[in-house]
């Protein structure tokens, strides 16, 4: 679904990402560990089309997207939920919600708010709450159910346990796997959060300095002792 093949980016003269390669299959959940400043966000902002590759290339299935925009990558099913969530706070949930429509281009099916909605009935308890009046984790459930509104093929979520409480990080772990059991939707998170993505992952890479230092299933890489020796945990 997703492969990155041999990308360096970086901002300015720095290089923060060093040939980095990895594929993503569909409906797979990629958890992506590293301590900070090791390039996680960066390798997002990448895939999202937020910062341009200086050389590799960048595919969606059959399609290469390498020099694509962000809104064109919106268009061709990535979705992104950033650190600190980016909610609109002066907007309602359902206006939030309705913004998301209409990044998809108007091509979304007739009772996606509805759908996106049952997988978090915090939200639809309140569609006429502001979204600054919510909690931290409210409003990281809003800015994932936005995303969702754009029926993607691919979720990119960076630090999503940021500044949340302990139990709803749980609770978004749990809807993460929800959504991709029901919607097959190919996931890569970005997190320093071990228990979270071990939680929900399928499968977890290691960056360090912007390359690849482990990868493999969660199980193997905890056993190996590998996530101990990169992360201290």
């Amino acid at each position: 679904m997703l492969q990155v093949s041999n990308v360096v980016a970086g901002y300015g003269r720095g290089v923060v990402l060093h040939d980095l390669s990895l594929s993503v299959e569909e409906g797979e959940i990629l958890g992506v560990l590293g301590r900070n400043g090791m390039g996680k966000s960066t390798l997002i902002r990448v895939l999202a089309g937020l910062l341009k590759i200086r050389s590799g290339h960048l595919r969606v299935g059959d399609t290469d997207l390498t020099k694509a925009s962000a809104h064109v990558r919106t268009r061709h099913g990535i979705a992104v939920v950033p650190q600190g969530r980016g909610v609109f706070s002066d907007l309602t949930v359902t206006e939030n919600l309705k913004l998301g429509r209409l990044a998809a281009g108007g091509r979304v099916r007739a009772g996606r708010l509805q759908e996106v909605l049952e997988y978090f009935p915090r939200l639809a308890e309140r569609p006429k709450q502001r979204a600054g009046t919510m909690s931290g984790g409210e409003q990281q459930m809003l800015a994932i159910a936005r995303a969702m509104m754009t029926e993607p093929r691919i979720l990119l979520l960076d630090e999503p346990s940021d500044g949340i409480m302990p139990m709803l990080v749980q609770q978004i772990a749990d809807d993460i796997k929800e959504i991709n059991r029901n919607e097959g939707l190919t996931t890569v998170v970005v997190e320093q959060n071990v228990p979270m993505v071990t939680r929900m992952s399928t499968r977890c890479l290691i960056l360090e300095s912007g390359r690849i230092v482990a990868n493999g299933p969660v199980r193997e890489l905890m056993a190996s002792g590998e996530v101990e020796q990169h992360l201290g945990v």
